[in-house]
C-alpha cells in the first residue's frame, strides 16, 4: 500500500491546518526514529531497534507551542500486540462456531449485548455476579485475573480466553501504556462486522456510528485476517485527515491510519488501546467480514476528577448526537410535521405545554455532527477532558 509521509508547518492557523499538522508531525516524530528506519520499513528491512508498538499521538497532546504534554496519556492511541497469530486464528474458530451454533448474529443488532444506543452484532465473553449468583454456580465461573467478573461456561470463547490468561495480558497492557491500576471490566464481547453485499441475514452491521464509550479506558483486537476485508478498523475523530495515509510502528506491529481516522492494525491479534472517550466509531467494512473483541474497562474513582468527567459530559453531550437529531427532524419535515418537543415530562404543573415538531432548516443542518464548528468545539472539550480528567 501506497504511504505518503508529509513535511508540514508548525504553525496552524485553522482547525484544519492544526489537525493536519500536529498528527503528521506526530507521524514522522514519534511512529519512527529516525527517517532512515521509516525507509527500511517501507523496504520491508527490519530496523535496528524495535518498540513493539505503534504510539499515534492525538492533537490533543500537544501545547499551543507545539511542545507535547507527556503527562496527558489519555491523548495515545496505542497499537500492541497481543496475541499470537495462532490463539488470534483460534480465537476466530471459535467464534464463528459458536456464532452458527448460537445462531447469535443471525437477528442482527438486536441480537446482542444491547448496548443502550449503539447496538452491535455481538456476543458476551463476560457475565457480571449480581446477589443472587453464588461462586459455585455452575453457568458461570470466576476470573482469575478479575475477581468481580465471570466467564459464561457455556461460552467457548470465554473458556479459550481464561485458559490463554487473556485478562491479565490485557490489563498488563493497558497498565503500561496510562499508568493506571487496579483496573477492571465494564463489558467484554466479540463483534462481527460484514459488508452489505455479503451480508446474508439482512441485519447484520458493516460500521457503526461515532460514539463515546461509558468507559475510560476501551480496546479493539484483531482476530480476522488483516487481509481477508477491506475497509474497517477503528476511526477517531481527532485523527482525520483527508487525502493521506500513514503508516505507524515497526517491524514487529504495524497500522495504517488513512484519511478518515481509520486505525487499521496489519496483523492479526494486534490491539488498539484508547480512551473510550476519544469520538470514534466503526469504520465501513466494504468487502469480506471482520471480527474483533471489544472490551470497556473501568478506572477506580480516586484517579479521577469528579468535575472534569461531569463538566465534559454537559458540554459535549449534545454535540454528539447532532447528527441523529437532524436526521430524525429530516424525516419527520419531510412527512410534513415538525421535531417533536416535549415538556409535560419536565413540567407537568405548567400553564404552558407544546407538543409538536421543529423543522429542520439550513441553519440547523450548519450545526451538524460533522460541520467545522462542531468538530472544533468537540475537540476543544476532549483536549480539556483529557488534560484535568487523572488527579496528579
Amino acid at each position: 500500500k501506497q504511504v505518503n509521509m508529509v513535511n508540514v508547518s508548525s504553525t496552524a492557523t485553522n482547525y484544519r491546518t492544526f489537525i493536519s499538522s500536529y498528527y503528521l508531525a506526530s507521524a514522522a516524530v514519534h511512529a519512527f526514529s529516525s527517517s532512515s528506519k521509516t525507509k527500511a520499513i517501507l523496504e520491508g528491512k527490519s530496523p535496528a531497534l524495535a518498540s513493539n508498538q505503534a504510539t499515534i499521538l492525538t492533537p490533543h497532546v500537544y501545547n499551543s507551542d507545539g511542545s507535547i504534554d507527556h503527562d496527558c496519556k489519555l491523548g495515545k492511541i496505542h497499537v500492541q500486540p497481543l496475541l499470537t497469530k495462532e490463539e488470534a486464528e483460534q480465537c476466530h474458530r471459535i467464534a464463528l462456531e459458536h456464532a452458527r451454533e448460537s445462531k447469535c448474529w443471525e437477528d442482527g443488532k438486536m441480537s446482542g449485548t444491547q448496548h443502550a444506543s449503539y447496538n452491535t452484532v455481538d456476543f458476551p465473553l463476560i457475565e457480571f455476579p449480581d446477589e443472587e449468583v453464588e461462586d459455585d454456580n455452575e453457568s458461570v465461573f470466576l476470573s482469575d485475573d478479575d475477581p468481580n467478573s465471570y466467564y459464561p461456561s457455556d461460552n467457548p470463547l470465554a473458556t479459550y480466553l481464561a485458559d490463554i490468561h487473556f485478562d491479565e495480558r490485557i490489563f498488563q497492557k493497558l497498565e503500561s501504556c496510562f499508568g493506571l491500576t487496579d483496573l477492571f471490566y465494564e463489558d467484554l464481547f466479540c463483534v462481527q462486522y460484514v459488508a452489505k453485499e455479503e451480508d446474508v441475514s439482512g441485519v447484520g452491521m458493516d460500521s457503526l456510528d461515532f460514539h463515546r464509550d461509558g468507559t475510560l479506558l476501551s480496546f479493539t483486537i484483531l482476530l480476522s485476517d488483516p487481509n481477508s476485508f477491506t475497509g474497517g478498523g477503528t476511526v477517531f475523530e481527532c485523527l482525520k485527515e483527508k487525502e493521506s495515509t500513514h503508516l505507524f510502528g515497526d517491524e514487529n506491529v504495524q497500522c495504517l491510519v488513512d484519511g478518515n481516522g481509520a486505525v487499521k492494525p496489519l496483523e492479526i491479534g494486534t490491539c488498539v488501546l484508547h480512551s473510550g472517550k476519544l469520538f470514534h466509531g466503526g469504520a465501513k467494512v466494504t468487502q469480506g467480514t471482520r471480527i474483533v473483541i471489544v472490551g470497556f474497562v473501568g478506572v477506580p474513582e480516586w484517579f479521577q476528577e469528579v468535575d472534569s468527567i461531569i463538566n465534559a459530559s454537559r458540554d459535549w453531550g449534545r454535540l454528539d448526537v447532532l447528527e441523529k437529531r437532524l436526521k430524525r427532524q429530516d424525516i419527520q419535515t419531510r412527512k410534513n410535521n415538525k421535531y417533536v418537543i416535549r415538556n409535560r415530562k419536565w413540567l407537568p404543573n405548567a400553564s404552558s405545554l407544546y407538543n409538536g415538531y421543529y423543522p429542520s432548516s439550513n441553519f440547523i443542518r450548519s450545526y451538524s455532527s460533522s460541520s467545522l464548528v462542531t468538530i472544533q468545539r468537540r475537540q476543544e472539550i476532549e483536549k480539556e477532558f483529557f488534560r484535568t480528567i487523572i488527579k496528579t
